[in-house]
């Protein structure tokens, strides 16, 4: 049985004036003398207006841990991570070391309306590897509208270093799923709305015949009720792309 660690607060990203290594030392702080753990589950509660992306939290979050010795250098032996975001009143993380095996387990909270495979793993700064990858996300996609609303990730990897590498650029190419980030530069020329990402899943798959597996759904509807149910339970209107493109 796994020991939940609280860490209360504003959870950030790296880079965001400051305020990231500050949310790192405070993970740090909170996990001393947890153990080391495969598989890691982290659940955020954040400000209902707060437009982060969940990787980005994720990142800085695990970077407390591996100060603190949960997670090993270069995140080796960390074969799962899930990250989910709910909206509240208290910020803040729970924080649970968990075996692989358990992470694995995990349903997908809703139907998938994507299913994509790579044979070349994204990596920061070989842009040409994502978009190749972006292209394979667009004709998966198929021509339907971006989506609206909250979506789920699960990222299957077959690699041997950390799984932190390729994460960051594997979502870079979602923008022909989740359209273009408004708050973009012209110059910028990967910014999906991936901040609509509130259940993220990346786990390392030896057996994996592609280099890299990507799955997107919305969240399961309540019965009856037409509405999607967020990694947080709160409901929100059913799963629609944007209103623009139905124009």
């Amino acid at each position: 049985m796994s020991t939940a660690i609280h860490v209360a607060g504003r959870p950030t990203g790296r880079g965001r004036g400051g305020s990231g290594p500050a949310w790192r030392e405070r993970v740090s702080t909170a996990a001393a003398g947890a153990p080391p753990a495969d598989g890691i589950a982290l659940a955020f509660t954040l400000p209902p207006a707060r437009w982060v992306d969940l990787d980005t939290l994720a990142e800085e979050t695990l970077a407390g841990l591996r100060d603190a010795g949960v997670c090993r250098k270069g995140f080796a032996g960390l074969d799962a991570v899930l990250a989910t975001r709910r909206d509240g009143t208290f910020p803040g993380v729970v924080i649970e070391p968990l075996g692989v095996a358990t992470l694995r387990r995990r349903r997908a909270p809703g139907p998938v309306l994507l299913d994509a495979t790579g044979y070349r793993l994204p990596q920061p700064g070989r842009r040409e590897d994502k978009r190749a990858w972006r292209e394979r996300l667009d004709g998966a996609w198929a021509g339907r509208p971006p989506m609206a609303d909250p979506v789920w990730v699960d990222l299957e990897l077959r690699l041997d270093g950390s799984l932190l590498g390729p994460l960051e650029p594997s979502l870079d190419a979602l923008e022909p799923v989740l359209g273009r980030d408004p708050r973009g530069r012209d110059w910028q020329e990967f910014f999906p709305n991936d901040h609509l990402v509130r259940w993220l899943r990346v786990r390392r798959s030896p057996t994996l015949t592609a280099a890299l597996r990507l799955r997107l759904g919305t969240f399961a509807p309540r019965a009856g009720s037409g509405q999607a149910i967020d990694s947080g339970g709160a409901a929100s209107p059913a799963a629609r792309p944007r209103a623009q493109d139905q124009a």
